[in-house]
This record gives structure tokens, sequence and C-alpha cells, in this order.
């Protein structure tokens, strides 16, 4: 069940400063100054609240055709699934409304998002989950803020859009914050210039202007192109040279491409097919482009595995409602869902929490609500706690990448530390070393061994994969012949092929035998039986479960 947040006088501070305080706010002021002047006439009586009761509808604005609708449909269903889990809610908690979805595509066009906010307006829909995009966003606040319509979106992340006390809600943190990641992520690939191609609108050029501000190294001007381009072949001509002149500096390892886009990026990348410089170097990518399909796939994944495409999105980090929007997504789609799916769920949640909490479906009275109740719910994204400008306060960031024609989480950035960290997953296939006498007096032995160790292996690469990892453990087998030397040939030639961690060992007198070059090459040897007292070394990279 999901937490009820209540709302008291005490947390009236973190409203947005906007909110007008409507009718009843001010019979109220009205009955609190007769008192503190000390009238002699009897206060009226509290009014009864009405509560809510019926179908509240909630409108959502996303788009489920044009450059953004590999999200848009995601987010759909998303939505669909919060509408079903908060109804339950409410039957449980035995309330007599319930929310109803009602859904327009934006076809992701700022003006089409206008005609289509206009439509829930005449509807009487105020409350709306979106748009998606800042472009979007930026072609209605104008009308939203003049009709009383509150805006709670999954996905928009432009800084420009960053308002204290306005009618937008963002469930995501502003590119302020992805800037940074860019410019940690950059370094720590070893890229001193990059030529920024971007999307000619409110999010795009918000997005390089913040990318500029914290890249330390050389950014070129770069390429801006105008939203309804389809053909891109003048600006990969003009691409060519400004990576030219940057590799003719720096060389080609220390050179990338940042490229700012959303569906329109297999375009692009077909225009740059054409010019061989243009995959000697690295591309990088952003959230809106993160997980997309159709860049893993012919043609376009020739292209994106030979740049070693790299993106940063939002993680989600949430619990048991994380699982339950991934699961669906992944059935409905056949795909890990964006960060922006787990968003939109919890915008149709911290909607319906703060119409419960106020027991009203007014647009001041949820906007006053909404930040205090996102505070203390823990959504499918993770923390939900807004900022000032009523943004998500803070994230942790997820690194992807397209690594053997697919896309795999390579690592993360921290927030709170502002550290980049790669994880095993960026390796696929992360092979541990398995010494065994095969042969020899011990061979019995070594069934045992290899049976048990196989067993564990399957089970732990069942448990990764249940826990959404991507990557898999391998073994690397050989055998010890049940003797010290060749125990010590087979571990020099794990060495050799980058393996660290080696299990088996399964004698003292094997151990004995590898130890010096295993705590001399920084080398972790699992032992399960060796016993020896003697080999209980403090610090020693030898660890040794039980056995004889």
């Amino acid at each position: 069940m999901k937490p009820r947040v209540m709302i008291g006088i005490g947390n009236i501070g973190v409203m947005k400063p906007r909110v007008m305080i409507g009718i009843g706010g001010a019979v109220a002021a009205a009955v609190i100054i007769l008192v503190l002047s000390g009238s002699s006439a009897p206060p009226p009586e509290e009014p009864v609240k009405a509560g809510l009761d019926g179908e509240i509808k909630i409108g959502l604005l996303a788009a489920a055709s044009g450059d953004f609708d590999a999200y848009g449909r995601e987010n759909i269903e998303a939505a669909m699934l919060a509408e079903s889990e908060f109804n339950k809610y409410l039957e449980e908690e035995g309330e007599q409304w319930s929310i109803k979805i009602v859904q327009k595509d934006t076809q992701s066009d700022p003006e089409i998002a206008l005609e289509m906010i206009t439509a829930l307006d005449e509807e009487g829909i105020k409350l709306v989950s979106g748009p998606e995009t800042s472009a979007s966003i930026n072609s209605i606040k104008e009308y939203t803020a003049e009709n009383d319509m509150l805006l709670f979106s999954c996905c928009s992340t432009a800084p420009t859009l960053a308002v204290p006390g306005d009618n937008i809600f963002r469930l995501i943190p502003d590119d302020t914050k992805q800037s940074i990641v860019f410019a940690k992520l950059l370094e720590h690939e070893g890229i001193e210039a990059i030529v920024p191609v971007w999307r000619g609108d409110v999010w795009g050029d918000g997005l390089v202007t913040a990318t500029r501000k914290n890249f330390d190294g050389k950014m070129d001007y770069g390429i801006r192109y105008y939203t309804y381009t389809e053909r891109f072949t003048s600006h990969t001509d003009d691409l060519v040279g400004r990576v030219q002149k940057l590799i003719d500096e720096y060389g080609a390892e220390k050179v990338a491409i940042l490229y700012l886009g959303f569906g329109e990026m297999p375009k692009f990348i077909e225009a740059a097919t054409a010019h061989e410089i243009l995959d000697d170097v690295r591309w990088f990518g952003s959230d809106s482009n993160t997980n997309d399909e159709a860049l893993v796939m012919e043609p376009t994944v020739e292209f994106t595995e030979k740049t070693r495409l790299t993106t940063v999105q939002v993680s989600a980090s949430g619990e048991s409602s994380f699982y339950k929007v991934r699961d669906h997504i992944k059935e409905s789609f056949g795909r890990e869902p964006s960060a922006f799916a787990y968003s939109t769920y919890d915008t149709i949640w911290l909607i319906g929490l703060a119409m419960q909490d106020v027991q009203s479906a007014e647009t001041s009275s949820v906007a006053v609500a909404l930040p205090t109740v996102a505070l203390s719910y823990e959504g499918a994204i993770g923390d939900t706690g807004l900022n000032g400008a009523g943004d998500l306060a803070d994230a942790d960031y997820s690194i992807w990448g397209v690594r053997d024609r697919q896309w795999e989480r390579l690592g993360s950035f921290g927030h709170r530390d502002g550290s980049i960290s790669f994880d095993e997953s960026g390796l696929g296939e992360v092979k541990i070393g398995l010494l065994i006498p095969e042969t020899g007096s011990l061979e019995y032995f070594g069934e045992d061994i290899m049976l048990a160790t196989q067993i564990g292996v399957a089970e732990f690469n069942e448990y990764l994969e249940g826990a959404g990892q991507t990557w898999r453990m391998t073994l690397e087998t050989r055998d010890t012949k049940s003797n010290a030397q060749d125990a010590l040939a087979g571990l020099e030639d794990l060495d050799k092929r980058g393996i660290g961690v080696v299990l088996g060992a399964t004698s003292s007198a094997t151990i004995t035998g590898i130890k010096d070059y295993a705590d001399s090459n920084d080398m972790l040897i699992l032992g399960c039986c060796s016993s020896a007292p003697s080999l209980a070394i403090p610090g020693s990279t030898q660890r040794h479960l039980q056995g004889s």
C-alpha cells in the first residue's frame, strides 16, 4: 500500500509561491480575523468537507507518433498501469472515487501539443501528466497558466523551464545535472575535444549551453539543425571538416561527437556513413537516445557499434513499483523501459495521492500538496523529492552503450560524490578461473568440484538475469593434474588472459605452490577445501573455506 501523506500548517513553506489560496482560504482567513479581533459573534460552523466522488479525469499528453514515439508509447503503457494500480489502492483505502486517464497524442510536435492541451481543457481536465518534451511545454505553458492547469512532466529537462512558482512540475532533474555527467564521462574516457550536434529547440539549446559550462576540454561551436529536418547531408558534410580539424590537433582517440537529438538520430547516422572519418571517433548521446531500439537495428547498428555509442540517462532505483513497471513494459514491448516510463508512472501516482490528501481536484490545492506528498513517496523512479522549481531534486545516472550490437548498462554516475564508475555489465562476460584436478590422484575429487561449480555459476547467472543485470559469469578451467607445478602453470596462463579471480586450488599443497605468484600478481584465490593453519595469513590473497 502506498503511504498517505498528510499536509499540515508547518509544511506550507514547500508550496510553489504563486499558488492562489482560493475562496475557501479567504473564508477561513476571515474567520481567524474575527476571532483575533475579539468579536463576540459566535464563529460559524466549520463546513463539512465534501471530498471526492466518482471518476476524476487526468490528462496525459504523450507522443504516440513522431520523433519521440519510442518513449511515448512506453509512457502511455506506464500511465495506464498506474491508473489500474492506483484505483486498486483507492478501493483498498475505502475511497469513493477513481481516476481515469484521458490520453492525447502530441505527435512529438509542440504545435499539436497546444491543440491537445486545449482539447483537454475544453473537456474540463485541469490536471495533466506531460507533455514529454521541453519544446512542447514551452509551447503550452502560457495557455496552461492562463487557464488554471497543472502540468507534471516525466521527461522535460530544459534548464530554462526550471521556474519557481509556476504551474509546471517535472519528475526528472533539469539538464544542468546531465551536463555535469557528460563532462565527467568525457573526461573519464580520455576525450579532450568534442563537436556537438544538436536539435535546435529549447531542450537542445539548453543542454548544449549547460555542457559548454561544465566541459573543460575543447568544444567546437558544433552543428545545430532544425527540428523539422529530414535530410542531413549538408550537416554531415560540415561535420567532417570540424572533426578533421580536431583530429589534426588532438588525435582521433581524443575526439568525440556529442549528439543531442530524438528519434531522428538514425537518419543523421545514415548521412554520416558516407564519410569514413565520422566513424573514426567516439559518439556520445543523451537520455533521449538511450535504449532506442532503432540504434541497434540494421543498418544503423554497424555505425553505433563501431563508434561505441555511449549515452546517459537518469537511473530508476525504486523498489516494488520499479519491478512492476519494468516487467509490464518488457512484456508489452520486449525491451527494457527507459527512465521516462518510471517517471510517467510516478506522476500519475503523485497527482492521485495529492488529490487524496486534500480531497480535491482543484489545481491550486493539488499544487500545494504535491511537494510534500512527493517528499514522502518512494516511486518507481526512486526518491521523488522536488526542488524549489518543482523538478526532481537529485538522481543518479546510468551509463549505457551499444556493445555487441545491443544496449548494455556500462556504469553509473553518483550525484552525491560526483563520481563515474563502470560495472561488470560493460564487459558482457566476466571470466572466473577454476583450478581443479581433472586428472591424477585427486581426479575423483575434481569431478565433484567441477559439477558443483557449474551449478553455482548457472544459478548465479539466473540471479543476475532476475536482477536486471546484463553481465554473465563464465568459467575458464585449468587442470592441476593433482600437483602444485601444473597448478602454477595453469594459474600463470589464467593471469596472462587477464583473469584475476580463481576458484578451486583444492589442496593445501596446491595453495602453497601458487600463493607467492598470486600475491605478487594481485590475484584472488578462493579455495574450497584447503584448511592448513599455516596458510591462514592475514592480508594474503588466498581465502580458504573448508577442507583438509
